[in-house]
């Protein structure tokens, strides 16, 4: 009995120990695991600060919006609420984040961000910035952007749109429109067009323009180093003209008329491209 006794204890504390032993083990693989999720998770963070600074903006309401940036992507869509929310998002090195400023400003019922830098020499990193802007249906909207693209979305209050180089892409806006690219496309999509409504649309190269064949609207488009092709009927106005190829050709690059006889006005011209208009 003593030397099973013996055994019997001897077999417990190897037990003890080995238990011990195994917890140890598994409390230091645990801590490890813990400085190595850790430190990722802090490299991640650091990198995205580097790479990206997001901001979030929940404001009144305001009637007039005004952006003013160099590089980046502006995207303005209308709701039924009556407030205006704003996110942009700086993206970027650490020195171009630090050298891009940008700066809200508040005047009435005035809403404007202007894009400046703190080093204005031609080396100097520039972080580019991407706006996404909810405002009210009523809210009017000024974009100026150097490169970049532009799209804006259901507004029935007017916009006036400038790029230098990017596309442009218009959606279902009721209001007066203003959309000017020097090195780029425009997009213009709307299925009818309002009484006395006023569309300008400038580009350097293709514009596409997709209404509704009973849209009411005067149409007047040039595109003198491309073609006009129309799906939709359009009434083309009476010219005096000698009728020639060369009267012909004339036609391929400039055409006015109505669609509908109606009230709104359309204008379009590409400097280099071709325009076409279809149904919607």
């Amino acid at each position: 009995m003593n030397h099973f006794l013996r055994f019997y204890i001897l077999l417990v504390a190897i037990t003890i120990q080995s238990s011990m032993t195994h917890a140890a083990i598994k409390d230091t693989m645990h801590t490890a695991w813990k400085k190595v999720t850790s430190s990722v998770s802090n490299t991640l963070a650091q990198h995205t600060t580097q790479e990206n600074t997001n901001c979030l903006h929940h404001i009144q309401q305001y009637k007039h919006l005004t952006l003013k940036i160099d590089q980046g992507s502006i995207a303005v869509s209308a709701w039924d609420k009556p407030h205006t929310v704003v996110q942009y998002t700086i993206k970027g090195s650490k020195k171009a984040q630090h050298n891009t400023l940008c700066t809200e400003h508040k005047e009435g019922d005035s809403l404007a961000y202007t894009v400046t830098y703190r080093k204005k020499d031609e080396q100097s990193e520039k972080a580019t910035i991407d706006f996404i802007i909810r405002v009210p249906f009523d809210c009017s909207l000024r974009c100026s952007l150097d490169e970049g693209s532009t799209k804006i979305k259901n507004l029935h209050a007017s916009a006036i749109i400038n790029v230098n180089k990017g596309p442009i892409k218009i959606k279902n806006c009721n209001g007066s429109i203003k959309a000017t690219t020097h090195k780029g496309s425009i997009t213009f999509k709307q299925y009818d067009l309002a009484a006395n409504q006023e569309i300008l649309l400038d580009a350097s190269s293709n514009i596409s323009i997709k209404v509704s064949p009973l849209a009411t609207t005067t149409l007047n488009a040039q595109a003198p180093l491309g073609s006009i092709t129309s799906d939709i009927a359009i009434t083309l106005n009476q010219t005096t003209m000698v009728l020639c190829d060369e009267t012909w050709e004339e036609r391929k690059h400039t055409i006015s008329g109505t669609i509908n006889d109606g009230s709104a006005q359309l204008v379009a011209k590409s400097h280099s491209g071709s325009i076409t208009i279809n149904g919607y």
